[in-house]
């Protein structure tokens, strides 16, 4: 009986080791195929650059959190979910990296994420409409420092303006003094990054109040939010 266990035990052994070694070694789980689906802003070889490392690593030993946080670390991409196809295929699905601004420098508009990277045209696939930030110096960088105020004010910007589906055209930055401008509509000056929400609720609230009474207006000035000021055209 113990003979026979023994035997059993050796051959489970050798069958598990040859299974092991033939996934290991077996040229049909080598990656041959690299997909991509998400990618619409971004010029998809940039992409597929960061992903051809892969190429030729078996499918089996690709750890899932290690890939998605290596590629979810290029300024690219905001999110990456990776998927294996067996025998030989592994797809990544991407969350692009979301554009914000545009800025203008020696005629040609640079674009910044909310993260504060900065991106050439030639990253894009196509020229986006955005607002054009002026008073930003982006000379000799990669990267802008975005603080916690900023993205705070960035993500108010996109929940109450931008739901107009009326895009600003530009937003002026100067000695920190922020003025929010549009083509054929009415300017915003919003003055310093404080107090930002509840500037943006005045705002709300003012944005409701020009509408039912179809005021023709210059400017909103919410820079001292507990005193805002509807400046009327003459």
């Amino acid at each position: 009986m113990k003979n026979k266990v023994l035997v059993f035990i050796i051959i489970l052994i050798v069958i598990i080791t040859s299974i092991y070694v033939y996934i290991h070694y077996s040229p049909i789980f080598m990656i041959k195929i690299i997909k991509l689906r998400g990618t619409q802003k971004f010029d998809e070889n940039l992409i597929i650059s960061y992903t051809e490392r892969y190429m030729g690593d078996n499918i089996f030993f690709l750890k899932k959190d290690k890939v998605e946080k290596i590629l979810s670390d290029n300024k690219y991409i905001k999110d990456a979910e990776f998927k294996r196809i067996f025998p030989n295929q592994i797809l990544f699905t991407i969350t692009e990296s979301e554009l914000v601004f545009r800025v203008l420098k020696d005629s040609t508009y640079y674009y910044i994420d909310s993260e504060g990277y900065i991106y050439n045209p030639d990253e894009l696939n196509r020229k986006i409409i955005l607002p054009v930030v002026k008073g930003f110096d982006i000379t000799n960088k990669d990267q802008i420092k975005v603080s916690k105020k900023m993205e705070i004010f960035i993500n108010n910007l996109k929940h109450n303006l931008y739901q107009d589906y009326l895009t600003p055209d530009s937003l002026d930055f100067y000695n920190n003094i922020i003025t929010i401008k549009y083509k054929g509509r009415y300017n915003i000056r919003f003055g310093h990054l404080e107090d930002i929400e509840e500037k943006f609720n005045v705002l709300e609230n003012i944005k409701n109040q020009i509408k039912q009474n179809n005021y023709n207006v210059n400017y909103v000035d919410i820079s001292i939010y507990t005193k805002p000021v509807i400046k009327l055209n003459q």
